[in-house]
């Protein structure tokens, strides 16, 4: 059972759905937004690639869903006080307390890219 954390706060999970196709018959997602109270995040890594005449940025935030979310791979998440859509980085994972062995909902990295 999640120990209730002292600080969070509600983040929009964006979840897409196929609803047509491009001219060149790439899906095209219409995406439905589910409010989700109770998470945590926190500011990760950032990283920056040079060269080539482009730079691009690599921003990463960690993030802790309740227990019972229904968040995948291929959602996206917006935060408040945070611009933009942030995709998840890889499945999200159930996070249990390697010191007291607590279930703690499920962690999640979120990334954006931009440049």
């Amino acid at each position: 059972m999640l120990t209730t954390l002292g600080a969070t706060r509600t983040l929009t999970v964006l979840k897409g759905d196929a609803t047509s196709q491009d001219g060149y018959g790439a899906d095209v997602a219409s995406w439905t937004e589910v409010e989700v109270p109770g998470c945590s995040w926190w500011p990760s890594a950032t990283s920056e690639q040079h060269g080539g005449g482009s730079e691009t940025a690599t921003s990463r935030y960690g993030v802790l869903f309740p227990e019972g979310t229904a968040v995948t791979k291929l959602d996206r998440v917006r935060l408040p006080d945070v611009d933009g859509m942030w995709s998840i980085d890889g499945d999200p994972r159930q996070h249990v307390s390697p010191i007291t062995g607590t279930v703690g909902g499920l962690y999640a990295w979120l990334e954006k890219v931009t440049g």
